[in-house]
């Protein structure tokens, strides 16, 4: 799942759209919360994270994969 999300957000988003509804926006607003809470994204908000999987698109998924931070591995 990590892999389709990584390699294209855009499908990846209409994939748990037709899943999901009207909740997958939500659903993606409050998981991009969390990993910028928890430091693994930075320079997206929840709304511009929506607006680019829904814009889909090279341009889109590079914007994502940059602001997107590995975890870190402590202890």
């Amino acid at each position: 799942m990590y892999d389709v999300f990584y390699e294209d957000p855009g499908k990846f988003y209409r994939a748990l759209s037709n899943f999901f509804g009207a909740g997958a926006e939500p659903l993606m607003r409050l998981i991009a919360r969390w990993l910028n809470e928890n430091g693994y994204m930075e320079n997206l908000n929840p709304d511009e994270f929506v607006s680019l999987l829904k814009k889909g698109g090279e341009e889109a998924a590079q914007i994502i994969r940059r602001a997107l931070k590995p975890p870190i591995r402590g202890d």
